[in-house]
């Protein structure tokens, strides 16, 4: 059971660092979707940037044995309100598009967006519960390195995919209009 826990950490870590990092990417869409969400104008912007705080900060306690437990408390009541405010959606019938994992991946919200936070929820609360499982058996720092540049790398390759999406739906149209091709940011 312990390796089990052990392995929810990391998978949770990485989920959030990865969550949270893409959300920062793509800041603007964070916030547009925090207002779809029903968040009032003055506060929305708040609200954006305190979500992938939060889950930063699930990831920084994740990660040390020693707040494993707290970390999961965190992430757990971090999924558990976005799963309110996902079944709040879902009962007035609204369906905006979400923006969980920022550049990454878009979806609209549903019920099954809504049955992956509850599992989720229950995972953290796992770990909340279990505490940190078998230990890391490695310091801080390289651990939070590993979980960081594998959420930096998911977020960079997303972006570069974008991109290249981009430039594949200019070219065709610049060859139909005979437009010579400009430089892109």
């Amino acid at each position: 059971m312990a390796v089990v826990v052990l392995t929810l950490r990391i998978a949770l870590a990485v989920i959030f660092g990865v969550a949270a990092l893409a959300k920062i990417a793509s800041f603007r869409r964070t916030w547009a979707r925090v207002r779809l969400f029903g968040v009032p104008e003055p506060v929305s912007r708040p609200v954006a940037l305190v979500i992938p705080a939060v889950e930063l900060g699930a990831v920084a306690l994740l990660i040390p044995d020693v707040t494993a437990r707290v970390g999961g408390v965190v992430g757990a009541l971090a999924l558990g309100a976005f799963s309110i405010a996902v079944a709040r959606l879902l009962v007035r019938g609204d369906a905006p598009e979400c923006n969980c994992f920022g550049v990454l991946h878009t979806t609209r919200v549903g019920p099954g967006m809504l049955a992956r936070n509850i599992a989720l929820t229950a995972l953290a609360l796992v770990v909340a519960v279990a505490g940190p499982g078998a230990r890391a058996g490695i310091a801080f720092w390289p651990w939070a390195i590993a979980v960081a540049a594998a959420a930096a790398a998911t977020v960079v390759a997303a972006r570069l995919r974008d991109r290249r999406e981009r430039l594949r739906r200019i070219r065709p149209a610049e060859r139909s209009t005979g437009d010579p091709p400009t430089a892109s940011a």
